[in-house]
């Protein structure tokens, strides 16, 4: 499973989608709402498309910054992959060296945010007989 937080106008997402051939085992989550995202990246709306199709989960107006938002992000998501077929194997803290900070668009793209209590989650299949 792989979990994209912070998407602008979804391409990144999209691009995965492309390569991989299908997004079944994605969800993409984003700070702004839908109706946001058609005006502040026009270019969304043919990868939100393309990742519906190709099955990903996406997720709107989630802020990793409020806590008890991401909390039920955390959550959302967890269930989301719960009933998917996936169990949370392990949580540990990301790796932080080699990631550059920057936002992804609009007039302060280049502007740096704060990285705290980052983590990478990383999920497994649940085996079909513990269904």
């Amino acid at each position: 499973m792989i979990l994209l937080v912070g998407e602008g106008d979804f391409s990144f997402s999209a691009c995965l989608a492309k390569a991989f051939g299908s997004a079944t085992n994605m969800v993409a989550t984003s700070l702004s709402s839908e109706e946001t995202l058609e005006t502040k990246h026009w270019t969304n709306t043919a990868h939100l498309e393309y990742l519906k199709k190709k099955g990903c989960s996406i997720f709107h107006e989630v802020d990793v910054y409020d806590m008890n938002e991401a909390q039920k992000a955390r959550r959302g998501i967890l269930q989301k992959c719960k009933g998917d077929g996936l169990v949370l194997k392990e949580k540990v803290e990301f790796s932080k060296k080699d990631y550059h900070n920057k936002t992804g668009g609009g007039i302060e793209s280049n502007k740096q945010f704060p990285l705290e209590q980052t983590f990478t989650f990383k999920f497994s299949l649940v085996p079909k007989n513990s269904w």
